[in-house]
């Protein structure tokens, strides 16, 4: 029979997947004979054989895919090519453009946890145990394409019983990258809390009873130290916080099985499922009335909990001995990224009285991901490990005419890479204005640039104050896209499409005015928007120091409306001001001193609610909208009244209503859910508004951080159901700043 041969170029996510594996048995259980190897553009195979066969491969290997892999595209071409005699694994070829998408770290497996929990087997207890289907990826890389020697895994070298598994096709660890055993592999230690190494011959054991003993732990993970501690403690939980000076942001739960999480949250067959996926990442639950965690202390004033199952070997191992939830934090000062190496971790000494440590060497420091669940779908409000980095194809094929970098904005920052027709985004790095988030930044800048292209412009935000924009200005091709419209640009790239209505809700965002936005309704295309409306305008008295007072931004509300008539109000946030300070607060409204002009929905969240809570100092972002959210309740649809008025959305009628309804001695709850089904109203009068206007129906985009509000979002969704407007919501990255990279992409990708 004669032998035909053919060139096969396979693109998407095919490295660190255990593609080459699969590909590898296909083609000798159907006596094909050539090679499969990684290239820097994806995976090639030559394959030599009967034609039938060889097209029952390529039906296969479609059909068979395990959820790890994605192929964007199959190119199969017939070519000459030299008779091979088998069909083997061929060292990576390293010639073309890299175009191949990065793996991202994968939550432990059924068959490794069986593994590790046999006593009879050789790598039982072992806490880096992984093979084809899991264990790290991202977190190791230090070059592409994926091969040990380009991982941190390469200080380690297999010992010929890994070895064994590694050249047999019979094996679950057939060219498993990563692969080792208690002989060849890191090693696991257990420091005090001066980092001197304790002799722990059980040490999983000991570390369940130091959380018994309410002892803090710093435990290395997949992309870095976390602190845990025994959820149910409160005086633990307690001590955490004050060492952490973390006074009020929740805490995420670790709890040792899905049966666990069912005895204290209320969990859909959707979250269930999310939860246990191999990405792993923390889920928004609500939890159960009588749980019996320490809920006032992990996750005060809000009604969520952050729920994540175990995903690594260390906390299988480690949960199954101590046999209860535990407090899961990432261990880093806030606004930093997630400490990765012992050296840094010095910087917190003060904080866990145990650490966890090992050998291996993170390349990457990655953050867990979290997620919830919004129209039956996961909806991301932070995108890290085991999605990210994420590599979008541009719609129709659409290439890049020069390389592109966007540079996202100053909080919760990312960075993104346009090239040929690829958008790659990487995971949440944190707040850019401190050095260490900066460093991360500079860190995934290098390895985009060294591994796929180096972009021949730089594209950032308009805000002249943010990092990213200075970066920019010193380079030689800049491009500088308004904030609001990147996000709008964002929800585009994720959809593929060309024109959106873009409602925009966050915190602040430089307005092509020179004012801060954050209230605004756009009609937006990849190249250009049209202004539609806004928040009525109001001043932060103080500036900055507003977002941090929130009673500062009630109060510019009340001098609109009352002057100095306000200080006669009942009013509790007034308490927050001493004699003095109402003087010059009241001095600098008169006289737009230290003033600024915003149009911020997420000020206007903070405003509303200092008119229901006591006046306090936020602590972390969106703090204010969480409590919010935790007083709304199912009553029928009934917003207060507003006005808009040419492009500006009137909202005080509302504020003077909501104060009415206090003064009358309305439940809270009832107001607070009004303000939401207002806020809902707004956005409907808007958008209709909008269609009569362009005299055509256009899809509705939600973006920006108030979007992370699921009250807000879910009651829009629901009546934009009720009224048939067609919508899009974001799916890969989050509705906050860590989208903005990807919009500033797509404004290059039209540019």
């Amino acid at each position: 029979m004669m032998k035909k041969s053919f060139q096969i170029h396979i693109q998407g996510k095919v490295q660190g997947v255990g593609f080459r594996p699969f590909i590898a048995k296909n083609a000798q259980k159907r006596k094909l004979c050539g090679f499969v190897r990684n290239s820097m553009s994806g995976v090639e195979i030559l394959l030599q054989g009967d034609e039938q066969e060889i097209e029952n491969f390529l039906y296969s290997i479609k059909k068979d895919l395990h959820p790890h892999i994605q192929i964007d595209s199959l190119e199969c071409v017939e070519v000459n090519a030299k008779e091979y005699h088998c069909f083997f694994i061929e060292k990576s070829n390293q010639e073309s453009q890299s175009l191949v998408h990065i793996p991202t770290d994968y939550a432990m497996c059924e068959r490794c946890l069986k593994e590790m929990l046999d006593c009879n087997n050789r790598r039982f207890k072992y806490p880096f145990i992984s093979c084809t289907d899991c264990g790290s990826r991202w977190s190791l890389i230090q070059h592409l394409p994926y091969d040990r020697h380009r991982t941190t895994m390469r200080y380690f070298e297999m010992c010929q019983k890994c070895l064994e598994e590694y050249h047999s096709a019979e094996s679950f660890r057939f060219h498993s990258q990563i692969n080792s055993c208690p002989e060849c592999g890191p090693t696991l230690f257990v420091r005090d809390s001066q980092n001197n190494i304790l002799n722990t011959p059980n040490p999983f054991a000991f570390l369940a009873e130091s959380l018994r003993q309410g002892k803090i732990i710093a435990c290395k993970g997949v992309g870095g130290f976390t602190l845990i501690c025994d959820a149910h403690s409160k005086k633990t939980i307690q001590c955490l916080r004050k060492r952490k000076r973390r006074p009020q942001k929740p805490f995420a739960v670790m709890f040792p099985n899905l049966e666990s999480i069912r005895e204290h949250t209320n969990c859909s067959v959707i979250q269930e499922e999310l939860l246990q996926s191999t990405a792993a990442p923390i889920v928004l639950l609500k939890p159960k009335r009588h749980t019996s965690l320490a809920m006032m202390d992990i996750s005060p004033k809000t009604p969520y909990l952050g729920a994540i199952l175990p995903y690594s070997p260390l906390h299988h191992l480690l949960l199954r001995e101590f046999g209860n939830p535990i407090i899961f934090t990432s261990a880093n000062l806030s606004g930093e990224p997630i400490i990765a190496c012992l050296e840094d971790l010095n910087k917190i000494l003060d904080v866990y009285d145990l650490c966890v440590d090992d050998n291996r060497i993170i390349a990457h420091s990655i953050d867990d991901s979290l997620f919830t669940i919004v129209d039956e779908k996961p909806y991301p409000l932070r995108v890290g490990r085991g999605f990210a980095p994420l590599m979008i194809s541009t719609p129709d094929q659409k290439k890049f005419t020069k390389p592109v970098m966007g540079l996202g904005a100053e909080q919760k920052g990312t960075i993104g890479l346009g090239f040929l027709d690829k958008m790659l985004v990487s995971p949440y790095i944190g707040d850019l204005k401190n050095v260490e988030s900066m460093n991360l930044f500079l860190q995934t800048k290098d390895f985009f640039t060294s591994h796929y292209a180096e972009p021949d412009i730089f594209i950032a935000d308009k805000h002249p104050s943010y990092r990213t924009h200075k970066m920019a200005k010193g380079a030689k091709n800049s491009l500088f896209v308004q904030h609001h419209h990147a996000h709008s640009l964002a929800l585009m790239a994720e959809y593929g499409i060309q024109e959106i209505i873009g409602v925009v809700f966050d915190g602040s965002g430089f307005g092509d005015d020179g004012n801060i936005w954050g209230g605004e309704i756009l009609l937006a295309t990849p190249k250009k928007y049209k202004y539609y409306f806004s928040l009525q305008p109001f001043k932060l008295l103080g500036g900055e120091r507003a977002i941090q007072e929130p009673a500062r931004v009630l109060l510019s509300l009340l001098f609109m409306l009352y002057q100095e008539g306000v200080w006669d109000m009942d009013i509790p946030a007034l308490s927050f001001f001493n004699e003095t300070q109402k003087k010059a607060l009241y001095q600098l409204y008169q006289k737009d001193l230290n003033s600024p002009i915003t149009t911020s929905m997420g000020r206007l969240f903070d405003a509303v609610a200092m008119i229901f809570y006591p006046p306090f100092e936020v602590t972390y972002d969106g703090e204010c909208g969480l409590m919010l959210e935790g007083d709304y309740v199912d009553i029928p649809f009934n917003p207060y009244p507003f006005e808009i008025n040419k492009n500006k959305i009137y909202f005080l009628d509302m504020i003077v209503a909501m104060l009415r309804d206090r003064q009358q001695g309305i439940e809270a709850k009832i107001s607070i859910t009004r303000f939401f089904h207002t806020i809902v109203e707004m956005i409907v009068k808007c958008v209709e508004y909008i269609f009569e206007n362009e005299e055509r129906v256009i899809p509705v985009g939600l973006s920006g951080g108030v979007f992370c509000n699921q009250v807000l979002l879910k009651s829009t969704l629901q009546i934009f159901k009720q009224r048939k407007i067609p919508y899009i919501i974001h799916q890969k990255l989050p509705s906050n700043d860590g989208c903005i990279s990807l919009g500033q992409l797509y404004f290059g990708l039209f540019k």
